[in-house]
C-alpha cells in the first residue's frame, strides 16, 4: 500500500512539474515581443541573412572556437564564401609551424572568397588554443576532440600534416593539395579553386 501511495505522489509530481516547465517559456527579447505585438518583420544583419551551405555545416558541425577560446558563430566565418579550406595541422609539427604564417598571409589576401577552419591534431585543447594564438590564426577551429575531426580526415584521405583541403559549397573536393598550391602559386591558387 505504501509503495502505491509513493508511486502516485511521484507521478503527480512529474505531471505537475512537467506542466510548469511547459508553462514557463523562456522570455522573449524586446524586439521579438514588439514584432509579435505590432506585426513588424525583424531586420537581421546581412551576416545573419546570408545562408551557410548545408554541406559545410554537416562537415564541421555547429560549433567552432576562436584563438581566444570563445565560440565563433558559423555565419561570421562561412557566409558569402566561395570555398572552404580545412587546415589539418598541429603545434608539435615543425612543417606546420613553418607553413602556417604563409597560410595566414594567403588568407588575409583572399578572405573575401574563402574560409579556413583549423582541423587540429594537437594533443590537448590548450595546445590547440596556444598554437592558434601564437601564430595569429584569424580563422577558427573545430573544437579539439570533436568527432568531425576524424570524419574529415577519413572523408578527404588526410594521412599527414600539414594538409590544406579545399572544398566547394556542396562539400565536393576541389583539391587536397592546397598547401602545395599556396606554396607554388601564391595568391593565384584561389583562382583555380573558385572557378
Amino acid at each position: 500500500m505504501n509503495q502505491n501511495i509513493m508511486a502516485a505522489f511521484l507521478i503527480a509530481g512529474i505531471i505537475f512539474f512537467g506542466w510548469k516547465l511547459v508553462q514557463n517559456e523562456p522570455p522573449k527579447s524586446a524586439a521579438a515581443a514588439q514584432t509579435e505585438q505590432h506585426g513588424e518583420s525583424s531586420k537581421e544583419s546581412p551576416v545573419a541573412q546570408a545562408k551557410i551551405p548545408a554541406a559545410w555545416e554537416s562537415l564541421i558541425g555547429t560549433q567552432l572556437v576562436g584563438h581566444d577560446g570563445k565560440s565563433v558563430p558559423l555565419e561570421t566565418v562561412l557566409s558569402g564564401k566561395k570555398v572552404l579550406a580545412f587546415y589539418f595541422s598541429a603545434s608539435w609539427c615543425p612543417p606546420c609551424r613553418s607553413f602556417t604564417p604563409k597560410l595566414v598571409d594567403f588568407y588575409h589576401d583572399n578572405k573575401g572568397d574563402m574560409a579556413v577552419v583549423l582541423v587540429t591534431s594537437d594533443r590537448s585543447y590548450g595546445d590547440m588554443i596556444e598554437y592558434m594564438r601564437s601564430h595569429s590564426m584569424p580563422w577558427p577551429a573545430i573544437p579539439h576532440g570533436d568527432t568531425h575531426i576524424r570524419t574529415l580526415s577519413s572523408k578527404y584521405g588526410v594521412r599527414g600534416i600539414p594538409a590544406l583541403v579545399v572544398v566547394d559549397e556542396s562539400g565536393r573536393l576541389i583539391t587536397s593539395e592546397g598547401r602545395s598550391d599556396v606554396m607554388r602559386k601564391g595568391n593565384k591558387a584561389i583562382l583555380d579553386w573558385i572557378r
